[in-house]
């Protein structure tokens, strides 16, 4: 995972400026997956970042 340096778009924060996005707009932490995700969907479940990159 790469760390995010210098200035961050709109939709990323830093919120304890540890050089490390904690959050971005549209991702989701979840305790299931969701059951009709779309593509692009991104979600962090137990601590693993899911995305949904493919219809199969």
């Amino acid at each position: 995972m790469q760390r995010c340096a210098g200035n961050m778009s709109k939709s990323s924060y830093d919120t304890d400026e540890d050089g490390v996005v904690d959050k971005a707009e549209g991702v989701r932490v979840v305790t299931d997956y969701p059951e009709s995700p779309s593509l692009g969907d991104v979600v962090v479940k137990d601590g693993k970042v899911y995305v949904r990159v493919s219809n199969g």
